[in-house]
């Protein structure tokens, strides 16, 4: 087993942020699977405290790049907005994040 980071650009909020929106919420990963959402671990088997949980707007793979189509760039990001809002009634914020697993 190794260690892989990459590279994820979600619209998002840290677990802080989030607090009400996961009060009485008995498994974090479960639930923010189930609603569509992504958790981006900044490092290897980061504790979801530390973790940002968002809408998946660009990635890149394991220790490359990614081209970014400017041509449909804010629509991403817009969408990815409407879909967060819609699934955790908060506003989110564009992150760059490294993503490790």
């Amino acid at each position: 087993m190794g260690i892989e980071y990459s590279a994820r650009i979600v619209v998002g909020l840290t677990k802080d942020e989030l607090d009400d929106y996961f009060e009485g919420v008995e498994d974090v990963y479960q639930h923010v699977e189930d609603s569509g959402l992504y958790v981006v671990s900044p490092y290897y088997d980061a504790d979801y405290e530390d973790c940002l949980f968002g809408v998946l707007v660009q990635r890149c793979y394991d220790y490359s790049y990614s081209e970014i189509d400017e041509s449909k760039w804010s629509e991403n990001v817009a969408s990815a907005h409407k879909k967060f809002t819609e699934v955790t009634g908060k506003v989110g914020k564009l992150y760059l994040s490294t993503y490790g697993r």
